[in-house]
């Protein structure tokens, strides 16, 4: 949740990647055990501590879970976030509607189980490629960590998927490499869904056992909806599109030509109704996840409900900020605004968001997901009374509301 440091604006080598201003720089979940997150990270995937986090992840108002991948060139960063935010007084924490975070979690560990049937819920996942998935069957494998293999054909090409899940978290991954994995006693699925479609970026080049990310994906019981709004807010279309004999729509977007992680939304022939508790859908988070947005968000500074750490960030330098604003203003969309006090050299670095002397903003917009978009962009306009982001947790904005 914490700006993600990029150092560096030149891609560089053939593997291109997210830098600062042009790209998706991270993935971040809401969660309730951020100990069990981070140290699931640290030991299944080549990644690092995130040099920006609260001394051993505990801060004033929240804990945090937070990794960076490994990486040769510092201008390759990507951060896989989780965070427990819960503010002053335990005031954002509240703000989760009639369900906590460990009650989501739970749904997600009901739903997914061992990957033994499929869930749409693993729809939301964060991707990556990697050279191999040997590796990460074996010590999967050897720790009952629950995964399912699959494999699938892009473009006369066959490509391996592996889904994999931290327990007790929302976090779902998936793992795509071109390399048949060589454990003859795993088994892999046949499917005619692609996974992940190759367009305008393919990995390539000295990755090693380093991990690229790919794609940020999530389900959605609207997809009409999504693809109005991405046209609307990004002005982008869709680069893959894909409609499977079941009834199950694919849209995946670029948001800018320099950026190649996809954001891909996945629409299952489910029921769209809301369903109970024990029988959830997409749908169903869809809007709970909106309810509770709707609720809270009432203004750029009202209260920021814990469900905004659900978000992936995109560092663009060509959408304005000001624009979103107006659009998310005029439709009565829920967005949520925090200035920064640039002393830090991280916020010097950054200083193209600048809105007023020695300070910068920087919006979480909500899209119809329900899960929320950190834009870092550029804002000349924003307002100068946006709540004050707080390094160690202690948000303010949902100390008085009526939760």
């Amino acid at each position: 949740m914490l700006f993600q440091l990029v150092l560096g604006f030149t891609l560089l080598c053939s593997v291109q990647s997210q830098a600062e201003g042009n790209g998706i720089g991270k993935s971040t979940y809401a969660a309730s055990n951020t100990t069990h997150t981070y140290a699931w990270m640290m030991n299944y995937f080549p990644v690092h501590d995130a040099d920006d986090s609260c001394r051993k992840n505990k801060c004033t108002c929240g804990t945090q879970g937070r990794v960076t991948l490994d990486t040769y060139y510092p201008s390759r960063i990507f951060g896989i976030h989780t965070v427990d935010a819960w503010g002053k007084d335990y005031s954002r924490g509240n703000a989760s509607g009639s369900l906590t975070i460990a009650d989501m979690e739970a749904i997600f560990d009901q739903e997914i189980d061992d990957f033994s049937t499929f869930s749409p819920f693993s729809d939301y996942n964060t991707g990556f490629w990697s050279a191999s998935l040997d590796d990460y069957v074996k010590n999967f494998k050897a720790d009952n960590v629950p995964f399912r293999l699959y494999s699938y054909t892009y473009k006369s090409k066959t490509y391996y998927s592996l889904l994999t899940r931290i327990t007790g978290s929302q976090v779902v991954f998936e793992l795509i490499s071109d390399a048949k994995p060589s454990d003859v006693t795993v088994t892999i699925t046949a499917t005619k869904e692609t996974r992940h479609a190759f367009e305008k970026y393919t990995p390539s080049g000295l990755i090693g056992g380093h991990l690229v990310p790919l794609k940020i994906s999530r389900g959605t019981g609207n997809m009409t909806r999504l693809v109005n709004f991405y046209k609307t807010v990004f002005n982008v279309d869709p680069i893959w599109t894909e409609t499977l004999k079941d009834g199950t729509d694919i849209r995946a977007y670029q948001l800018d030509s320099s950026a190649t992680v996809q954001i891909r939304f996945v629409q299952r022939p489910l029921n769209g109704k809301l369903l109970s508790k024990e029988t959830p859908t997409p749908a169903w988070f869809e809007k709970y996840l909106n309810e509770v947005n709707n609720k809270y968000m009432t203004s750029y500074k009202s209260c920021w409900d814990v469900w905004g750490d659900n978000h992936y960030a995109y560092d663009t330098m060509s959408v304005s900020g000001d624009d979103v604003i107006s659009l998310y203003e005029k439709n009565n969309w829920k967005y949520h605004l925090f200035s920064f006090n640039m002393l830090s050299e991280e916020h010097k670095r950054r200083r193209r968001n600048v809105t007023g002397p020695g300070n910068m903003v920087q919006g979480y917009f909500a899209d119809p997901t329900g899960w929320q978009i950190q834009l870092d962009a550029q804002y000349s306009n924003a307002p100068s009374d946006a709540e004050s982001f707080s390094p160690d947790y202690c948000f303010t904005s949902c100390v008085s509301t009526d939760l």
